[in-house]
């Protein structure tokens, strides 16, 4: 987490067990950021998914008195993994690690979770997770924040097209508006954009770390010849935040029913 981004008065890491769970009982919905440690080109640093999902999750947090988690900084990221600092983990153990803290959060008496995600690649495993456990009396919500057709529309009124690809502008964008130390500015423009269909190709085919290295020795899929712009991070970041809170409020809704059925 960034110093310049606000946190949540209601985050759990610096509440006791107890101030937690009288928290919970009055509002049993649970907000956690999911992020990934990867690479973004050299011209970022490797914890900008963290930040933005952790910068949202806060925001929204601290408007609507939700309880926010500590954030999931170890995502699917294993088709990066060629590149250093990197923390790649498989598939599976993404679906695992979201399985069990849903249990957790369960088991504690949360009834809804809202997840904040920012990569692309966490969506299969989180919702292939969510699936798994569709038994449990909670209601689990995921938003990808770059999906967010509001985000997209906003991009493509200001700069003519729409992001694709692993949604780079739009993430540098958002990171260039929270904090530009995460940015290495003089290396944010890459020499040419990439042709989308080689990057659709290589995910087609599974994903290979080595042929991404190889693809993309930079680490960085600029599917735009366009810096990242701080003015359009600030739209996305009020887009954004202004979605997840009606999310989170229709997931209150939820909550309370589940709440008072399991009562």
């Amino acid at each position: 987490m960034s110093p310049l981004v606000p946190v949540s008065p209601f985050c759990v890491e610096t509440m006791t067990s107890q101030e937690a769970a009288d928290h919970r009982i009055k509002q049993p919905l649970l907000i956690v950021p999911v992020g990934a440690t990867e690479v973004w080109g050299q011209g970022a640093t490797l914890g900008c998914a963290n930040l933005c999902s952790a910068a949202l999750a806060h925001k929204v947090s601290a408007q609507t008195q939700i309880l926010v988690a500590p954030t999931l900084t170890l995502g699917y990221s294993l088709p990066y993994g060629m590149f250093d600092g990197t923390c790649a983990i498989r598939k599976e153990t993404m679906e695992r690690v979201v399985r069990d803290l849903l249990r957790c959060f369960s088991t504690q008496g949360f009834r809804g979770i809202l997840l904040v995600n920012t990569t692309i690649d966490n969506e299969d495993p989180i919702r292939s997770a969510i699936a798994f456990m569709r038994k449990l009396p909670i209601s689990v919500r995921l938003v990808t924040w770059p999906l967010i057709p509001e985000v997209g529309s906003a991009i493509e009124s200001t700069i003519g097209e729409r992001d694709s690809g692993r949604y780079e502008f739009s993430i540098l964008s958002l990171i260039s508006y929270l904090d530009e130390r995460f940015l290495r500015q003089a290396k944010c423009r890459s020499n040419a954009t990439i042709d989308p269909a080689s990057f659709d190709r290589w995910r087609k085919r599974g994903k290979d770390p080595h042929k991404f290295r190889k693809l993309f020795s930079s680490g960085s899929v600029p599917l735009m010849d366009r810096v990242p712009d701080p003015v359009v991070g600030k739209a996305i970041y009020s887009l954004a935040t202004n979605v997840i809170v009606k999310m989170a409020r229709l997931t209150l809704t939820e909550t309370a029913q589940i709440a008072t059925s399991h009562a």
